[in-house]
């Protein structure tokens, strides 16, 4: 097992860069798993912890979300991405089809339920979400 000479994450021998904090492998030390004493005096060492460098990252994004609500800037609810596409959506032919034959004339206008709404796509990630929620 290697150990991240900066943040202190245990890592696979065939890593080549840090999950947690990025870090390219430049001479990682290979440590035997079981060897607990070695393993937690270099974790010691490392400039960055890993629990720490996870709560900064995590406080950061939290500032960052408190932020854009509070400008109203809108972002996707998973990625928090700001780079965001908005289309409307239109009359629904398949619910006006299902309507009709359900319940004849009356049904067709099960095609226009939700006709009038805002679809969201993030551009990041692909999640879509209907606009004016949160």
């Amino acid at each position: 097992m290697k150990i991240c000479l900066n943040c202190g994450d245990k890592l696979l021998d065939a890593a080549k860069k840090c999950p947690t904090c990025k870090t390219k492998d430049k001479g990682f030390p290979i440590v035997d798993s079981n060897d607990k004493d070695t393993i937690n005096r270099i974790i010691a060492g490392v400039p960055n912890p890993k629990d720490l460098t996870m709560i900064k990252r995590d406080l950061e994004q939290r500032r960052q979300i408190a932020a854009m609500d509070k400008e109203g800037v809108a972002y996707c609810p998973k990625c928090h991405s700001t780079s965001l596409s908005a289309n409307k959506k239109g009359f629904g032919i398949g619910k006006a089809i299902i309507g009709a034959l359900a319940a004849g004339p009356i049904g067709l206008a099960a095609g226009n339920i939700g006709a009038k709404r805002i679809e969201i796509t993030c551009l990041k990630c692909g999640h879509q979400f209907m606009a004016g929620g949160k």
